[in-house]
């Protein structure tokens, strides 16, 4: 049998319409994710068997082993848990519904089911018959019938984890009632996990059960409460954007602290807000978290070298500070401080300088500098500042960063620095002798003063130089001329160029190795 007959036996005409287009874009579509795509000969641009064969034949995800799918399905679980509502069909239930095998893996594994909205009333009773005998983490983000909440009691012993938030989107907060109901001391004595955010009016109650590791408050919940529940097993406590309603100088934080000996990780996000320490505070006990191997710290400057100064942790903790305050002439002092205080997690071989731009969403008209050391892959601290238009130059803030001494940097990353003054390449260079690697993107300027600080004998182990985002040559484009010069200077120096657009004629560069053509 003949090729073109096979194929035409294959291809039997679609009883729909193809002159909707709607019908056409969506075949479209449906064959640009199914196709297989394994390369063709080029030679051959006429439809072969091949390809005719692929676009008719499942394509290979629908029999991707079982584990993988499962990996595939928790990810999505863990994801939904974080951004969906009562009114969205839930991920997995998505997931079951694109073909029989989906349907099949999804049904055989109890734990795809075991993340329950107790709000989403359609799905309720699903969720608990298909997680079998498995733990369960239940999300409340708004008020709780009791009818709703009658679905879940018997088995409020398999509950681990209970996230309690307001309602994305509606600014709905869960109801003291339905808080009480979930936890009351005896209701879930296995609980493993608690996650409140934006929940002012919590009750705790007067204990919590041995069984809780990890305490997370986000958003509007108040501090006091948690010494309630303190319990020496907690191994994992976040506090972001939270309040206490103690009176000024009283660090409800540190008080938590010394009652946590065993944590292993903490996060700290302007834990305390209305927090204020006066200059006349008398000193305080340290907190020795021996266990710790994680520490995330983000505030203003004075109160990070504070909260730093009362902690004791191993030296081989993670640690990383942050501040979206800008650093300036006033603020240098605490940025020496700061300095000070990771000087005991800064002895590791490898260390990365990054002055970048902001995040999106932050002041505008500040870069943010930040300082990484890491050993055998393992990051062990970051310390990430800002400053901006008016503040102190970089070069001044890594000084008092560094003292008498100098970074021992291997690999520096700038971008976007507005107030990042070419000349300070040449200040750098006496702060960071030892730079290996050096990207440069999203500004010419940047890049110009880097180059005409090559020229000299700056950067002398410098080995790697790459350009990326930024517009050649021209009035404001990277110099191409300096550009030559040191190519010609340093012929064993690796240049790379990603991603960046010449500005009117190709450019056609000399140097005393080769020509190089841009166009």
């Amino acid at each position: 049998m003949s090729v073109a007959m096979i194929q035409s036996r294959r291809l039997r005409p679609s009883p729909i319409n193809s002159d909707n287009h709607a019908i056409r874009r969506h075949r479209l579509a449906i064959v640009a994710h199914d196709l297989d795509q394994r390369p063709y000969n080029a030679m051959h641009p006429e439809p072969s068997f091949a390809t005719t064969h692929a676009a008719t034949t499942r394509a290979d995800v629908h029999n991707l082993p079982a584990e993988i799918l499962l990996s595939v399905f928790l990810h999505i679980v863990a994801d939904d848990s974080a951004l969906a509502t009562r009114h969205v069909t839930p991920a997995i239930v998505v997931a079951s519904q694109v073909c029989s095998r989906w349907r099949s893996v999804a049904l055989d594994h109890s734990q795809c089911w075991g993340s329950i909205d107790i709000c989403a009333r359609r799905w309720a009773r699903t969720f608990i018959e298909r997680s079998g005998n498995l733990s369960l983490t239940l999300t409340a983000r708004e008020h709780v019938s009791t009818e709703q909440l009658s679905i879940f009691e018997p088995h409020f012993a398999r509950v681990r984890e209970l996230v309690l938030s307001s309602s994305a989107g509606e600014g709905k907060r869960l109801s003291t009632e339905t808080a009480s109901s979930l936890l009351s001391p005896t209701a879930m004595h296995a609980l493993e996990s608690l996650h409140l955010e934006d929940q002012p009016h919590y009750d705790y109650h007067a204990a919590a059960p041995p069984t809780l590791r990890r305490v997370i408050l986000r958003d509007g919940c108040y501090i006091s409460p948690l010494f309630s529940i303190l319990t020496s097993n907690l191994v994992h406590l976040e506090l972001s954007q939270c309040y206490s309603a103690e009176g000024t100088g009283f660090d409800a934080v540190h008080s938590i602290l010394l009652a946590l000996p065993d944590l292993q990780t903490l996060v700290l996000n302007y834990a305390q807000k209305s927090y204020f320490a006066p200059a006349s505070t008398p000193p305080v006990e340290p907190a020795t978290l021996s266990r710790l191997r994680q520490l995330h710290v983000r505030d203003t400057l004075s109160n990070l070298v504070r909260r730093l100064q009362l902690l004791q942790v191993p030296r081989e903790t993670q640690i990383t500070v942050a501040s979206e305050e800008p650093v300036s002439i006033a603020t240098l002092s605490a940025v020496a401080a700061l300095a000070v205080t990771m000087s005991t997690h800064t002895s590791a071989a490898s260390h990365n300088l990054v002055i970048d731009a902001p995040a999106p969403g932050t002041c505008t008209g500040r870069i943010a500098l930040s300082y990484q050391t890491s050993q055998g892959g393992h990051e062990l601290a970051r310390m990430e500042l800002a400053t901006g238009a008016g503040h102190a130059p970089v070069p001044c803030i890594l000084r008092k960063f560094l003292g008498p001494g100098h970074l021992h940097v291997h690999k520096m990353h700038a971008s976007h620095g507005h107030f990042f003054a070419p000349c300070a390449w040449t200040d750098l260079h006496y702060l960071a002798p030892e730079v290996k690697q050096v990207t440069i993107s999203g500004q010419a300027n940047i890049a110009n003063g880097l180059l005409r600080a090559l020229q000299t004998k700056a950067y002398s182990g410098l080995e790697e130089l790459t350009i990326a985002d930024v517009v050649l040559g021209g009035r404001g484009g990277v110099d191409m001329s300096a550009w030559a010069r040191v190519r010609a200077a340093r012929p064993t120096l690796d240049v790379r160029m990603e991603k960046c657009t010449v500005r009117a004629n190709p450019l056609t560069l000399a140097s005393s190795r080769d020509a190089f053509v841009y166009c």
